[in-house]
Order: structure tokens, then sequence, then C-alpha cells
């Protein structure tokens, strides 16, 4: 009995993780879009800290989802439609790397050259 109760409460909280994931990548999109309103930025960004908070003391069940999580932030990041987009999604990313770790968020992004370059120009 125990053991079907368990696995209810897998399923359950399976099911919440990936609804919150989905929403956190809602959040991404609409980063490419929100950068005329400086206050509509800084609510969404408030939103999308708060959706990750939750997952503060359990931070490796983003583990299955931080690869497409990190893969969406840094294409914003590469491809930007403008300096306050880039400046927003590295916010974002910083979010991401200080929830789950920063060791552990490296592995899903890129090691290029190319890349690091841009990510240099931010902080220098």
């Amino acid at each position: 009995m125990a053991e079907v109760e368990d696995d209810d409460m897998l399923l359950k909280s399976s099911l919440c993780v990936s609804e919150d994931v989905g929403k956190i990548m809602e959040m991404i999109e609409q980063l490419k879009i929100l950068v005329d309103n400086a206050s509509t930025v800084e609510k969404a960004y408030e939103n999308f800290w708060e959706m990750l908070s939750n997952f503060q003391e359990q931070s490796h069940l983003l583990d299955g989802h931080l690869d497409v999580i990190l893969s969406e932030l840094v294409d914003v990041v590469m491809n930007p439609k403008s300096s306050n987009i880039k400046n927003e999604a590295f916010k974002y990313l910083h979010t991401v790397m200080k929830v789950r770790g920063y060791k552990r968020a490296v592995r899903y992004m890129s090691h290029e050259v190319k890349d690091f370059t841009i990510f240099t120009s931010v902080f220098f």
C-alpha cells in the first residue's frame, strides 16, 4: 500500500515538474518579445525567479530539462535582437546557475572558443 502511494506521489511530482518547466520555457520565449517595457521585463524576471526558486531545495529535478532551458537561453544570448534582450538573457542564465549550480549547468553549455568570446564580452 505504501509503495502505491509513493508511486502516486512520484507521478504527481513528475507531472508538476513538467508543467513548471513548460512555464519556464514560455517565460524564455516571452523574453524575446518583452524588452520594450522596463516594468514588464522586471515583472517577467520576478516570475522566472519565483518559478525557479521552487526548485531551490530539490534542484536535481531540473536536470532532465536543463539542456533545453540552457540551450534556449544561450540561443537568445547568441542571437539577440537588442542588447537589452542579451542582458536579460544573462540574468536568466545567472538565475538558472544560481539554482542548479554552475558546475552542473556548464556541462550543458558550449565549450567552443567562438562562444566563449561572446560570454566574456559581457564581463569586460
